[in-house]
């Protein structure tokens, strides 16, 4: 019953020519493992990849359209036994591209905008040390105006480019 309700959703949204996302989607057929996606269209599914010669692993759990992921999803990467990284937000066309959270198995996390896989716009960088970066980026670097506040609580306010600090003004935050 469950699957000819996801079709029936599937067909009236293609007949409807709209944009279907999340719980509206079906499943799409069964969990698949390396690279052969071609036939998922609108539809929610697995994927799973095992590096050659590697313990490395990416797995992706979100929708697909045209055989690539499009729209919400998690994706884990495994580097290796101790390094797992975690990108959750939205993928256009394969890539992380919109709004999404990165966390890197050091700790340190990203909140804001993606385009074809790049930090780009306004974000927001937290080190895992407690620092953090809140203003632009372009080219996965901190870049354009922004704040970094120390863990310590100095703060630089400036111009950034390429990940280095330009211009500044040095204040300290006020801790009540």
């Amino acid at each position: 019953m469950r699957k000819l309700t996801a079709t029936l959703c599937l067909t009236i949204a293609i007949l409807l020519e709209s944009e279907v996302r999340g719980s509206d989607l079906p499943t799409c057929k069964d969990t698949i493992y390396e690279a052969e996606t071609k036939t998922w269209d609108r539809c929610i599914g697995t994927w799973k990849y095992n590096f050659p010669k590697s313990e490395s692993t990416a797995e992706y759990n979100g929708e697909w359209k045209n055989g690539e992921r499009n729209g919400y999803g998690i994706l884990i990467l495994k580097i290796s036994k101790s390094r797992l990284d975690k990108y959750e937000g939205e993928f256009k066309n394969g890539k992380r591209t919109g709004k999404g959270t990165y966390s890197f198995s050091n700790g340190d996390r990203y909140v804001g905008n993606f385009i074809d896989g790049e930090k780009i716009g306004r974000g927001e960088y937290t080190f895992a040390n407690g620092d953090r970066y809140i203003g632009e980026f372009q080219g996965d670097k901190m870049h354009g105006e922004g704040i970094y506040i120390y863990a310590t609580g100095r703060v630089y306010t400036g111009l950034f480019k390429e990940g280095n600090l330009l211009m500044k003004k040095d204040t300290k935050l006020n801790k009540k």
